[in-house]
């Protein structure tokens, strides 16, 4: 919907327009390589065995039934995935691949996107048949758009929590006889000793829910994040038949 105004009353050429444009939220997509999925196959068969390692672990080319040590590889370097960043509370995130062996992405920005501009239009031809029509404006996003993803744990490191007969409460990790408690380990550094996987989340906002998300992935989410407004320049030529 489009509003033209002439401001000058003694100049048609120029004009000024408002008003907004209504379309599809999503505006951008991305997906894994074809040549991809051989890799995050493998990433989630390894993941998958990881998931059952509480219960069976590896040793050579055959399974037996493993503790749950400290010092264990599997618990050491946990999931396989893509480090995201960190949520607003401090918590990591971690994004694996679909059931499927996919990695996608969605942009999305509102629905109606408010618009001003100028335009300028003159005839090419004596008879003014033929014009030229030049519009300038910007498009308003109402806000930095969205990139959406699915399959992404939530890493948290809630302290082990016994009520006062010494029973598990709630929290994840080793006890101080080196009982695990809770969900699986995912992630280890000598620093920040053992992270510990949450609840896996979809449809987490990698734009406004996440934050120091690292390498390449993080410079182009910094770029779209300052994208509130979208620039457009149009020039036609039109014919008047009658």
């Amino acid at each position: 919907f489009m509003i033209d105004v002439l401001p000058f009353r003694n100049n048609k050429h120029w004009s000024f327009t408002a008003g907004f444009f209504v379309g599809p939220s999503t505006v951008g997509y991305a997906e894994n390589l074809e040549k991809e999925v051989l890799m995050l196959e493998g990433v989630n068969a390894y993941n998958k065995i990881y998931r059952d390692y509480p219960e069976y672990g590896i040793n050579g080319s055959y399974l037996h039934r493993v503790g749950k040590e400290k010092d264990d590889p599997f618990y050491k370097h946990g999931l396989a995935g893509f480090c995201l960043g960190r949520f607003a509370d401090g918590d990591m995130a971690l994004m694996v691949p679909g059931e499927d062996a996919s990695a996608k992405a969605e942009m999305v920005v509102n629905k109606v996107r408010p618009y001003v501009g100028f335009g300028y239009n003159t005839s090419l031809s004596g008879d003014k048949r033929w014009r030229l029509n030049i519009d300038a404006g910007v498009m308003f996003l109402c806000g930095s758009p969205s990139v959406y993803v699915d399959n992404v744990y939530k890493f948290n490191a809630d302290d082990i929590c016994f009520d006062e007969e010494g029973r598990y409460v709630s929290g994840m990790g080793f006890d101080i006889d080196g009982n695990y408690y809770g969900e699986i380990v995912r992630w280890f550094e000598e620093d920040l000793e053992y992270k510990y996987v949450g609840q896996r989340l979809d449809h987490v906002d990698v734009v406004h829910d996440l934050h120091d998300t690292p390498g390449k992935v993080g410079r182009t989410i910094n770029t779209i994040s300052k994208f509130k407004v979208y620039p457009n320049i149009s020039v036609g030529i039109s014919y008047r038949l009658f």
